[in-house]
């Protein structure tokens, strides 16, 4: 009889050894979002869009409560959602880029063109080389 009493508790044992491990593994979701989020904080200020970031930060934050509280499907959702936050944000920040490199560009276009357009400026004969013959240019008398 003491057989099946010491397989009970080994048995009890496991379990209560294996179920925390199980129930505190965070969605792999979780790790990449705190990765992408920090990667995200470290970039030049004009990487991405603060305001997306902002959000994504906030659903990471969430996340992490969500998995504190072991409710690893909210976890996850939340920061797969904060993902797709960062994402946005690194897009709209490059459509930003891209919107005034165009209108630099349309500036230096316009600025070249004006040129083209004005009139040519007078401009005074070139110097004497050693190899021409020097040029008279002082006023001659009428004949």
């Amino acid at each position: 009889m003491r057989v099946p009493a010491l397989g009970r508790r080994l048995a009890a044992a496991s379990l209560a050894l294996m179920l925390p491990a199980c129930a505190s593994a965070p969605p792999a979701s979780l790790v990449q979002a705190r990765g992408d989020v920090a990667d995200a904080i470290k970039a030049p200020a004009d990487s991405y869009s603060r305001a997306e970031l902002d959000e994504a930060r906030l659903k990471l934050g969430q996340a992490e409560a969500a998995a504190k509280n072991d409710d690893m499907d909210s976890a996850g959702d939340l920061s797969q959602e904060s993902i797709a936050d960062l994402r946005l944000s690194r897009a709209r920040a490059e459509a930003q880029h891209s919107q005034k490199a165009d209108a630099d560009m349309q500036a230096t276009i316009n600025s070249l063109q004006s040129e083209v357009n004005q009139p040519p400026i007078a401009t005074s004969p070139p110097p004497p080389t050693a190899l021409s013959p020097p040029v008279d240019t002082s006023p001659q008398p009428p004949r």
